[in-house]
């Protein structure tokens, strides 16, 4: 077993699907209740915490690993925030979302400011915000990631597994970046 995935456990809580995942430098959570979820995921790369926080926060970066099938717009761009519009379509579901993404420290944060759909086949994104926290030392750095989703209205458990499968590709697309460049400075 890699270093990645030692211990998965799954477990419901008054009503709360909770599913947790780690071992090793790797931790990760996802709690969904009826309307919204929280993720953590926590792990240790090889790599200085000034790239890391280039990856977690440089446009040119993110969009390697975030936004695999939509259509994603710069909107404003300065060295500690930045703007970006994403359109999704994929078959009946569509949306557009505004997101700003701020670079403070040690510490990178995204908020969305706006949420549309075409249709309501789903509640709307009321809330989302993550905050990317990338902690020093000498042989490694750590990074932790919050992130925070709350709907209009309740979503089914089978809207959210659906939303946990995408959480769950985001992470591993993230890691795998990473691990990439890792592999390039050894």
């Amino acid at each position: 077993m890699d270093k990645w995935s030692k211990m998965v456990v799954v477990f419901f809580i008054g009503g709360n699907f909770v599913f947790a995942w780690g071992g090793g430098e790797f931790k990760e959570e996802f709690t969904a209740t009826d309307s919204g979820y929280h993720f953590r995921v926590r792990f240790s790369t090889s790599l200085c915490a000034d790239t890391v926080l280039a990856i977690l926060y440089d446009f040119d970066h993110v969009s390697h690993y975030t936004f695999s099938s939509e259509e994603v717009t710069l909107i404003s761009f300065d060295d500690s925030e930045y703007r970006v519009r994403i359109q999704f379509s994929r078959f009946f579901y569509s949306f557009t979302s505004l997101f700003r993404r701020t670079l403070r420290g040690d510490t990178v944060f995204t908020h969305m400011e706006e949420f549309t759909q075409r249709r309501a086949l789903v509640p709307d994104v009321s809330f989302s915000k993550g905050v990317y926290t990338v902690t020093r030392s000498q042989e490694a750095s750590t990074v932790e990631l919050i992130q925070h989703v709350r709907f209009s209205g309740p979503v089914n458990r089978i809207y959210m597994r659906m939303i946990q499968g995408g959480v769950k590709r985001f992470r591993e697309s993230m890691l795998e970046y990473i691990k990439e460049k890792e592999r390039r400075l050894d």
